[in-house]
């Protein structure tokens, strides 16, 4: 049985104005209920339905699901399953069932697909892999394998985003102990698969249903902490002007060497994956301090002025994107609470944002073409907290949330931080130290020299330049690959 024909059940229905039903969920230890109690998780945070769970006894078949307003019950997986999206109704139905007609028969296509029923064949079409059950019961591989290959092109099982239905839920909990006994090498090939049990198990609503699949989303060794080169010696009595030159003129052209000298060894110290567009206008400070006696003194005064701005550029320590070090900027793993359209823009949200603080963050982001309100309520992201609040659109922004996003913009996703990572935590960067700016001074432009370095690899770890955001959990990612993150 798959979706439910009625277009409402037990005082449910999928428009959001009716309110949604109590209702009581009998449930046993077997995967066909704990798949029931994840949907009920679901739609208790996403719908509000008010839903008992319990234990279901000996005699007793489970999963079903009986309404207190109605009288009625409903036994069988597919139907239970169905029935209480049914039942929570409005946003929470149409994103668990499918917002359209075609997205409702996929998702009721893979309800009846024997890996969730445990039969033969029935619709098993080119839509979605075909199976064996006897086959799965002498080996998993197979199957996994296969769905391996669906999702190859593919983040989920219906649609071309990244929302999770009823399909997803449901084929998670059919696959679950089947991936928990494959061994690790056996998991490095499934890696779509794997990517998708991690999407489901950290967005869907798992809980303590199923235990916890660790999926290693990415391998890479964190570089070592390099100190800066030490200055070169001065070379004392060398001065780069006329070689004759009074002696008086050489003692006091000694500091204004020495100065432009320090300027140009401390962009030099400042690594960078790209040439510094600063190091020429600190070049040219050399050279004006290497002419005549006058153009000397000149070079003295840029010479400092340019050393000190590297020297603020580089406060935290280590990498930079031309002068600026990545340690000045405050990014913290915090959760979305609430979300809401720009009254001003239509493509903008207005988002409350939990970062460990007091007081949710307002912040405003541009995502409100790519991502939905309901999944981006309750979505864990990245926060640039330090950037200096200002209104967009007539509306207080205090943050920054970090997306990948492809050459074209057609595609944009936030960052995510990894499961286990503490909200308010601080993204941190291997070999760099030092403490962030409190408030980045947009005149001085400090973020937008350091984002062209920030961007995804081929497996989704968000990185700068070479080097990974770092949680205490693990790296940060997103399903956005090989992108740009600003």
């Amino acid at each position: 049985m798959g979706i439910p024909s009625e277009p409402s059940w037990a005082g449910g229905s999928t428009d959001q104005s009716q309110g949604a039903a109590a209702v009581t969920l009998t449930a046993g230890i077997d995967a066909a209920s704990r798949t029931a109690i994840v949907v009920a998780n679901w739609c208790k945070t996403r719908g509000g339905l008010a839903v008992d769970v319990v234990q279901a006894a000996a005699d007793q078949s489970a999963p079903s699901l009986a309404s207190a307003a109605s009288k009625q019950t409903v036994a069988g997986a597919t139907a239970v399953w169905a029935a209480l999206a049914l039942a929570a109704g409005g946003d929470a139905a149409n994103a668990l069932l499918g917002r359209d007609g075609a997205a409702r028969a996929e998702v009721t296509q893979w309800l009846r697909h024997p890996w969730v029923v445990g039969s033969l064949p029935s619709l098993a079409t080119s839509a979605c892999p075909s199976a064996s059950t006897s086959a799965a019961v002498l080996d998993p591989l197979p199957r996994l394998r296969a769905l391996n290959a669906y999702l190859a092109p593919r983040s989920v099982l219906v649609g071309p985003g990244v929302a999770i239905t009823l399909a997803d839920l449901a084929v998670f909990g059919a696959v679950h102990d089947d991936v928990l006994l494959v061994t690790p090498c056996d998991r490095e090939e499934l890696p779509h698969l794997m990517r998708w049990i991690d999407l489901v198990q950290n967005r869907g609503h798992v809980g303590q249903a199923f235990s916890h699949i660790t999926v290693n989303t990415a391998k890479f060794d964190p570089p070592a902490s390099v100190p800066p080169p030490a200055k070169p010696p001065a070379q004392p009595n060398q001065a780069s002007g006329s070689g004759g030159a009074k002696p008086a003129a050489g003692k006091a052209a000694a500091p204004a060497e020495a100065s432009a000298e320090g300027g140009a060894s401390s962009a030099a110290a400042a690594p960078s994956a790209a040439p510094s567009t600063t190091a020429a206008p600190q070049g040219a400070a050399a050279d004006k301090g290497s002419g005549k006696e006058e153009g000397k003194g000149k070079g003295k005064g840029k010479g400092d002025e340019k050393k000190g701005e590297a020297k603020e550029g580089e406060g935290a320590g280590g990498k930079g994107g031309g002068d600026v070090s990545v340690g000045i900027l405050d990014i913290r793993v915090g959760q979305v609470k609430k979300v809401s359209k720009h009254p001003n823009a239509d493509a903008l949200y207005v988002e409350e944002i939990d970062i460990g603080e007091a007081n949710p963050r307002q912040v405003v982001s541009g995502l409100a073409k790519f991502v939905t309100e309901e999944e981006m309520t309750g979505m864990r992201v990245v926060v640039l907290t330090n950037v200096k609040p200002g209104k967009v659109r007539d509306v207080v922004s205090a943050g920054l949330v970090l997306c990948a996003s492809n050459a074209d913009h057609s595609v944009c996703r936030p960052v995510q931080p990894p499961e286990g990572a503490a909200i308010g935590e601080k993204i941190t960067f291997a070999g760099v130290d030092g403490k962030p700016e409190e408030v980045l001074n947009p005149k001085k432009k400090l973020f937008e020299k350091l984002q062209p370095f920030l961007c995804t690899d081929d497996a989704g770890v968000a990185k700068f330049q070479d080097t990974p955001m770092m949680t205490s959990a693990g790296p940060c990612t997103s399903t956005v690959v090989n992108a740009s993150v600003k």
